[in-house]
Order: C-alpha cells, then sequence, then structure tokens
C-alpha cells in the first residue's frame, strides 16, 4: 500500500511539472475614469507597458522563485489584464500592477498655521455633521506636535477631510500618511501640504535611480547595539537632470531646500505622503530619502520600483483577481 501511495504521489509531481493541474493569477484593472481609455487608447498601451517592465523588474529581483514564464499584460475592453504563473508573490504583483505611482514634492504648513486651518475644518464639521461625525476632536489627537488619527477611524476621517470645503483649507489640502505599525496603536499622521505641487512626475519620470537599504540611525554610545535584521528599510532616490520639465529638477529641489530651511518637505504618492523631513540645509545633490516600516525590505524595493519605473497616466482599480487552471 505505501509502494502505492508513493507512486501515486510521484505521479502528481510528474504532472505538476508537466503543466498539469497547475493555475495561473489573473489580475483584471480598470481605470477610475473609463474615459481616458475610450478616448484615448494609447494611455491603455503606455499604462500596460509601463506595467509589463515593473512585473520583469519583479522577476529579475535576486532571490524572487522564478516562475515558469514571464507575466503578460493584454488590453480588452478598456480593461487591464495581467496574468502571472507565479502566484507566491500575489500581494506583491497586486501592489506593482495597481499603484499609479504619482509622486509630488510639496510644502508643508507651519504647526501654527495647520493648528488655525484644522480648527476651522473642525468648526466647518460641527456645521455639517455627517456619517455620525459632529467634530474632528472625537477621532484626532496631537502626539510629539503630530496630528494623528487611529487606522479604525481613518475612513471615517478621511472621507470627512474630503467633503469639507476647499475654501476652508485654502492654499493647503489634507495628505494622511502611510500606515505606521510601529506603535501599539496604529496610526496615521495628517498633513496639511502646499496645493499647488513645486515638482510632479506627472507628465516624466522625475527619477534616475533608485536603492533600498536599512537605516543606519544614530544611537547614544550606552545604548545597546539593535539587531541589524529590526532595522527598517530606506528608499534612496536621486532626482533626474532631464530638463525636459522646464527646469532642472536637481536644481529645483536645491532652490525650494535653500529657500524655506526648517520646514518640511513632503513627498507624495497618490495621496499619501511618503515621507516629511524637516530641510536641515540645502539639498544640492537631487538626493532624497523615504523611511519605511518595512524591516524584510519587500515593501522598500516594490515601492522603488514604482518610482523608478514611472507613473501610470491613469488611476487603476482591482477589479477582479482569480486564479485559472492552466490547460
Amino acid at each position: 500500500m505505501r509502494r502505492w501511495t508513493v507512486s501515486i504521489l510521484g505521479l502528481l509531481v510528474v504532472l505538476h511539472s508537466a503543466g498539469y493541474g497547475a493555475t495561473n493569477l489573473r489580475i483584471t484593472l480598470r481605470p477610475v475614469d473609463t474615459t481616458h481609455y475610450s478616448a484615448r487608447p494609447w494611455i491603455m498601451k503606455g499604462d500596460s507597458s509601463r506595467i509589463q517592465t515593473r512585473l520583469d523588474w519583479l522577476y529579475d529581483e535576486p532571490g524572487f522563485r522564478p516562475p515558469r514564464e514571464r507575466a503578460k499584460v493584454e488590453c480588452a475592453n478598456n480593461r487591464i489584464i495581467v496574468t502571472v504563473s507565479d502566484t507566491s508573490g500575489a500581494a506583491r504583483v497586486e501592489y506593482l500592477t495597481s499603484s499609479q505611482g504619482r509622486v509630488s514634492f510639496r510644502l508643508v504648513a507651519a504647526d501654527s498655521l495647520a493648528a488655525d486651518v484644522m480648527d476651522s475644518a473642525d468648526n466647518w464639521v460641527r456645521r455639517h455633521p455627517t456619517g455620525g461625525l459632529d467634530s474632528l476632536n472625537g477621532v484626532m489627537w496631537y502626539r510629539w506636535s503630530s496630528l494623528l488619527v487611529s487606522d479604525r477611524d481613518y475612513p471615517m476621517a478621511g472621507k470627512t477631510l474630503a467633503g469639507i470645503d476647499t475654501l476652508v483649507f485654502g492654499d493647503w489640502r489634507p495628505m494622511f500618511g502611510s500606515l505606521d505599525t510601529r506603535r501599539n496603536d496604529t496610526s496615521r499622521t495628517l498633513y496639511l501640504v502646499a496645493r499647488q505641487a513645486d515638482m510632479s512626475n506627472a507628465r516624466r519620470n522625475l527619477f534616475e535611480h533608485a536603492e533600498v537599504h536599512r537605516s543606519r540611525g544614530t544611537r547614544p554610545p550606552s545604548a545597546p547595539p539593535m539587531p541589524e535584521e529590526t532595522q527598517p528599510f530606506f528608499v534612496h532616490l536621486w532626482l533626474t537632470h532631464d530638463t525636459l520639465f522646464g527646469f532642472d529638477p536637481v536644481k529645483k529641489l536645491a532652490q525650494v531646500t535653500s529657500a524655506h530651511i526648517r520646514r518640511r518637505l513632503a513627498m507624495t504618492m497618490d495621496s499619501f505622503v511618503l515621507s516629511a523631513p524637516m530641510i536641515q540645509d540645502t539639498i544640492s545633490n537631487g538626493f532624497f530619502a523615504v523611511p519605511t516600516n518595512d524591516t524584510l525590505g519587500i515593501h522598500a524595493r516594490d515601492l522603488a520600483t514604482v518610482l523608478l519605473g514611472g507613473p501610470l497616466f491613469t488611476p487603476l482599480v482591482v477589479e477582479r483577481v482569480e486564479r485559472v487552471r492552466v490547460d
């Protein structure tokens, strides 16, 4: 009986390696506004080409289990359909295909101004209660000069702020940072950033090089050293000198940072703030670092891929994810 069992298992392994019983992962993406693809089909082709490039870079990554065949990106009925045979990285494939990657650099409002604007926003909510929320004070709190919102309340707070009249915010707009998982109370920081961006990759790619490295944070001499595997990763970025923007991005960053010492400069992507460091000195070499909560390096590498590959023309949402049996 044992011999028959071993033989059957061996047959299954052979059949699986030959392709029988295998499954592919198929992700269907649709544009938020379908008129973009209907009126200008070249936009859909451009987006599918950039998605293909992102996935090719993923499969070339050292240590990533190679698939049986390369990812296939197709266009049909105002949809982009991505088919991959390696399902071990399904979450990464979904992130790389659905992230638009629209980046901008924006100044952050000073603390005193931000407090006044948020007071005005709270007064607006009190006059126009929505979704059961009658005051922003119920979902936001200050910690270390940062305005925080718990991840539990983030959807309600984000929807409420998006519904507030833009006249309340004036030249500023509220944007949240990425989820901070380093604390017990997982939360997001709320930033007020300039409505007018200093630089953006809406027309061309801003970056010519990207690297991923672990943090090398300074610690007091008396503090015990932290294991390297617990250090989060940073995405290091270098701006391009491409003057087809109408300006040199490296020189533009130097001008902005020189004129706003001791102010915060936010780098945003797809309506989220990736990083908002305090400007300590003029940044003349076009270098910018984005911290992450990632201690494995997977999300940091995917973020670098999205940033370096350039943005998609149109924001996409995942319409359907399915596993398809291979014939």
